[in-house]
Protein backbone atom coordinates (compact mmCIF):
# COMPACT_ATOMS: atom_id res chain seq x y z
CA UNK A 1 0.00 0.00 0.00
CA UNK A 2 1.19 3.29 -0.93
CA UNK A 3 1.32 6.55 1.72
CA UNK A 4 1.37 8.94 -1.06
CA UNK A 5 -1.90 7.36 -2.87
CA UNK A 6 -2.10 10.96 -5.66
CA UNK A 7 -2.48 10.78 -8.91
CA UNK A 8 -0.12 13.05 -9.66
CA UNK A 9 2.18 11.28 -7.49
CA UNK A 10 1.40 7.76 -9.56
CA UNK A 11 2.14 9.74 -13.04
CA UNK A 12 5.13 10.69 -12.00
CA UNK A 13 6.69 7.84 -10.95
CA UNK A 14 5.17 5.97 -14.32
CA UNK A 15 6.94 8.69 -16.12
CA UNK A 16 10.80 7.65 -14.37
CA UNK A 17 12.30 5.45 -16.19
CA UNK A 18 13.72 2.94 -13.63
CA UNK A 19 17.59 3.46 -14.44
CA UNK A 20 16.92 7.25 -13.45
CA UNK A 21 16.29 5.90 -9.93
CA UNK A 22 19.06 6.36 -7.50
CA UNK A 23 21.11 3.21 -7.14
CA UNK A 24 19.73 1.27 -9.84
CA UNK A 25 22.19 0.69 -12.60
CA UNK A 26 21.80 -1.15 -15.85
CA UNK A 27 22.65 -4.81 -14.72
CA UNK A 28 19.40 -3.55 -11.64
CA UNK A 29 17.53 -2.75 -14.53
CA UNK A 30 17.75 -5.67 -16.68
CA UNK A 31 17.06 -8.06 -13.24
CA UNK A 32 13.81 -6.07 -12.39
CA UNK A 33 12.49 -6.32 -15.79
CA UNK A 34 12.66 -9.88 -15.79
CA UNK A 35 10.45 -9.55 -12.37
CA UNK A 36 8.07 -7.28 -14.79
CA UNK A 37 9.62 -4.34 -13.01
CA UNK A 38 10.01 -1.23 -15.59
CA UNK A 39 9.31 1.82 -13.84
CA UNK A 40 9.64 4.10 -11.04
CA UNK A 41 6.30 3.36 -10.37
CA UNK A 42 6.13 -0.52 -10.92
CA UNK A 43 9.12 -0.43 -8.32
CA UNK A 44 6.97 1.48 -5.65
CA UNK A 45 4.49 -1.17 -6.15
CA UNK A 46 6.64 -4.09 -5.45
CA UNK A 47 7.21 -6.44 -2.25
CA UNK A 48 10.14 -4.86 -0.77
CA UNK A 49 10.62 -7.89 0.98
CA UNK A 50 10.88 -9.55 -2.00
CA UNK A 51 13.43 -7.41 -3.54
CA UNK A 52 15.44 -7.52 -0.64
CA UNK A 53 15.75 -11.42 -0.92
CA UNK A 54 16.25 -11.01 -4.97
CA UNK A 55 18.49 -7.94 -4.87
CA UNK A 56 19.69 -5.61 -1.59
CA UNK A 57 18.73 -4.32 1.63
CA UNK A 58 19.88 -0.55 -0.55
CA UNK A 59 16.97 -1.24 -3.42
CA UNK A 60 14.92 -2.46 -0.73
CA UNK A 61 15.16 0.84 1.02
CA UNK A 62 14.87 2.67 -2.10
CA UNK A 63 11.44 0.51 -2.69
CA UNK A 64 9.97 1.87 0.49
CA UNK A 65 11.13 5.31 -0.12
CA UNK A 66 9.15 5.32 -3.55
CA UNK A 67 5.70 3.80 -1.50
CA UNK A 68 6.40 7.36 0.75
CA UNK A 69 7.91 5.20 4.28
CA UNK A 70 11.58 7.01 4.87
CA UNK A 71 13.96 4.98 5.62
CA UNK A 72 17.18 6.79 3.47
CA UNK A 73 18.67 9.21 6.07
CA UNK A 74 19.67 12.75 4.42
CA UNK A 75 22.29 14.52 5.88
CA UNK A 76 21.86 18.24 6.59
CA UNK A 77 23.67 20.15 4.17
CA UNK A 78 24.25 22.59 7.10
CA UNK A 79 26.44 19.96 9.26
CA UNK A 80 29.85 19.55 9.18
CA UNK A 81 30.94 16.73 7.57
CA UNK A 82 32.85 14.34 9.46
CA UNK A 83 36.37 12.71 7.66
CA UNK A 84 38.78 10.75 8.33
CA UNK A 85 42.42 11.03 7.05
CA UNK A 86 45.45 8.85 6.64
CA UNK A 87 48.28 9.53 5.05
CA UNK A 88 51.90 7.27 5.42
CA UNK A 89 55.00 8.42 4.06
CA UNK A 90 58.00 6.10 3.98
CA UNK A 91 61.76 7.16 4.05
CA UNK A 92 65.07 6.28 2.62
CA UNK A 93 67.02 3.20 3.70
CA UNK A 94 69.28 4.46 6.51
CA UNK A 95 67.43 7.54 6.83
CA UNK A 96 69.47 9.25 3.43
CA UNK A 97 67.43 10.78 1.01
CA UNK A 98 68.24 10.34 -2.85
Amino acid sequence: MLRTGSETYETLLRQVELGDVWGVGRRLVERLALMGVHSAWDLALADPKQIRQRFSVTLERTCLELKGIPCIEMNDPGEARQRIMTSRSFGSVNGHQN
